[in-house]
């Protein structure tokens, strides 16, 4: 992904030179984000997920959505919640876009609006979470940063109104980081079992797990 990324990047700058916009200002940053997800058991057969986001001062561009595939159409997700300036939708399976540009639907996604809580890096942004009737699993959460000063930056400096390419590098700064997710098949089926040795795997390789004595324990039992 990574090496793609920098092949498009190059293709840009190159397409930059020979239009005349030498000066157009460096490509933004926007790496080394964290998410701690945690989960709680709620009464009721219901468990709270909860999101801690984490842009480096070092990045030059904000926030801009988080999003989270729900791996299933789900009768109660409740008490949805994030940041105050943020707004938050539970997207349907019939809303289905490019899959390159966002999760899987059905999916919950939490967007900057017209604060400016969590736009810029280094911003303590507090947590956003729902509670949902599915024990948690191991996927990914898509992140995309807000471009649109990086844009206005460069049509001022180049004096251009468009910029070539514009698809293709907001696509490359989307990031995926693991976390905590819905579970995607009904509990307790062997669909379960195959997705909970699957996260065994994956704890131990993202290192949340670092007890090797007790990843093996775990698979064997």
């Amino acid at each position: 992904m990574k090496s793609k990324s920098k092949v498009v990047f190059f293709v840009i700058l190159l397409f930059q030179v020979a239009s005349g916009a030498q000066n157009a200002p460096p490509l933004p940053t926007f790496e080394r984000l964290t998410v701690r997800g945690s989960c709680t058991a709620l009464a009721g057969g219901l468990y709270r997920l909860e999101y801690l986001v984490t842009n480096p001062a070092e990045n030059t561009v904000g926030l801009w959505t988080v999003e989270l595939s729900l791996g299933g159409e789900f009768e109660t997700l409740s008490d949805p919640y994030g940041p105050p300036g943020w707004s938050w939708t539970k997207w349907s399976r019939q809303y289905n876009p490019d899959p390159v540009d966002s999760p899987e639907k059905p999916s919950f996604s939490w967007n900057i609006t017209d604060s400016q809580i969590g736009m810029h890096p280094g911003d303590l942004i507090p947590p956003m979470g729902f509670s949902i009737s599915a024990p948690p699993s191991i996927r990914e959460v898509w992140i995309k940063p807000w471009l649109d000063p990086w844009f206005e930056a460069y049509f001022e400096a180049t004096g251009e109104d468009e910029f070539p390419g514009s698809v293709a590098l907001e696509r490359s700064y989307i990031r995926k980081i693991p976390t905590l997710a819905p579970l995607p098949v009904p509990p307790g089926t062997f669909e379960h079992w195959d997705v909970f040795l699957s996260d065994v795997a994956k704890a131990g390789e993202l290192g949340w797990v670092s007890d090797a004595g007790l990843l093996a324990g775990i698979r064997e039992n």
